[in-house]
């Protein structure tokens, strides 16, 4: 075994190159396996390259790029840590037996990939067990020596012996050289060894002392959420002091208000009485519109039947019908009878539909059949000698001012007549397609 150097001072941060030799072996072989194992895509620019060395050349051709990437990309240790914990069986971690202990090599390397602190420690174990493997190993030649020494002792000749030959020389000369090499790698372990426990012991101390702070931070912290919280609380219930009181001096406030408005009432009720004024009587406007001369407001006409079927859902509306202008025009091929059955008919579900009041008037002079009937429909005939038009005319006039009148007919004088009087008017097409009859 090769003596080793002074330990540098080990951290998190620490590269690779400071790490004991067979942690060092190991991470870069990790390194090595997962470059091989990825697409070439998925690794840094300088080691793309290196993914397509042989297996066996990877780790040793490849190093110092593998090296300098581990200690500069945090993205690629990373990707090497994981691929470490995923392949755990397969890179030595699997130590699940009953007697199998962890290894100190394969933990330390894992937990300095992953920057875990206790890296340290495992790092201390690894040089631990170098230095016992080396006092074995040192143990081991000075028995080979004393042994040689016997052995040499045994050889020797009488008092006329031969001088040591050359090779018994080189032979004594080879094993002092390694039993002074191993002294010194003996040195420099216990030198690692001690610089490893005082890292240890400062790293605890500092790790003391941080979390002596963080308790000191909270400890501060939960003091100043206490005051806020009891400064939030005296806050709160003034808050609700105040709002008690406005509530109490804003309903005194409403009460004394509502006396005064009282107090105002019932002056003014005392005074109305005192002076003997009454309710009722035309408004000043009224007076003056009474004395103006009656207009009669202009008629409107229709030739839409959405528009009728506004004006007859309109309340109390009244609609007459001029029968055998309508019915002639919708049903001219039928008889007089079988018109005005069908007129009535419909009308009766207008009405239904509309809930206005229904007038049909044919001229009666020469009916001799029963008078038709129908539910929500006043039909009307004329007597002998007066028109169907004059009935329409009559009714009209007949209706007070203001109330919806709305007359079908396409008789040019009723329209006239009616128009006159305030009456809307709207052609037989129009009623029909109301009454969803088509003419025919």
């Amino acid at each position: 075994m090769p003596p080793m150097t002074d330990l540098p001072v080990l951290s998190l941060n620490s590269p690779v190159r400071d790490l004991p030799e067979a942690v060092t072996r190991r991470v870069i072989t990790w390194a090595a396996d997962y470059v091989g194992s990825v697409p070439a895509a998925q690794l840094p620019a300088a080691l793309q390259r290196v993914s397509r060395f042989a297996p066996k050349k990877r780790a040793h051709a490849g190093s110092g790029l593998i090296v300098s990437a581990l200690d500069q990309d945090a993205a690629f240790r990373s990707a090497v840590a994981q691929w470490v914990h995923s392949h755990r069986d397969s890179t030595g971690g699997d130590s699940t037996g009953r007697d199998s202990k962890p290894d100190p090599v394969y933990e330390a390397a894992a937990a300095y990939l992953l920057k875990l602190p206790v890296w340290v420690d495992w790092a201390w174990q690894v040089v631990a067990f170098e230095n016992t493997a080396l006092r074995a190993e040192i143990e081991q030649l000075r028995a080979e020596s004393a042994k040689l020494k016997t052995d040499s002792v045994h050889r020797e000749k009488p008092l006329s012996q031969a001088s040591p030959s050359e090779d018994q020389l080189a032979e004594h000369q080879k094993l002092r050289t390694r039993l002074r090499e191993q002294g010194v790698a003996l040195k420099s372990l216990r030198d690692q060894v001690h610089h490893l426990q005082e890292q240890k012991a400062n790293s605890t101390n500092g790790l003391q002392s941080e979390l002596t702070s963080s308790q000191q931070q909270v400890f501060a912290l939960q003091e100043k959420l206490k005051a806020v919280q009891l400064r939030a609380e005296r806050l709160q219930a003034h808050s609700d002091q105040q709002a008690a009181v406005q509530t109490a001096g804003l309903g005194a406030a409403h009460r004394r208000i509502e006396l005064l408005l009282d107090s105002i009432a019932e002056a003014a009720t005392g005074l109305r009485r005192e002076l003997n004024i009454s309710a009722g009587g035309l408004d000043p406007a009224d007076h003056v519109a009474s004395a103006l001369p009656v207009t009669l407001r202009p008629s409107a006409r229709t030739v839409d039947a959405s528009v009728l079927a506004s004006w007859l859902t309109l309340p109390q509306a009244h609609l007459i019908v001029d029968g055998y202008n309508v019915s002639k025009t919708g049903y001219p091929t039928m008889t007089l009878e079988g018109q005005r059955d069908r007129v009535v008919r419909e009308l009766a579900a207008l009405a239904a539909r509309t809930r206005a009041e229904m007038t049909v008037v044919f001229d009666g002079a020469a009916v001799v059949a029963p008078q038709t009937r129908g539910r929500g429909v006043r039909v009307l005939f004329s007597p002998a000698g007066v028109t169907a038009d004059e009935i329409i005319s009559r009714l009209v006039a007949a209706e007070p001012q203001g109330r919806v009148v709305v007359v079908a007919t396409a008789d040019k004088e009723i329209l006239g007549a009616v128009s006159a009087k305030g009456a809307r008017t709207s052609p037989p097409l129009a009623l029909l397609a109301l009454m969803g009859s088509q003419p025919r």
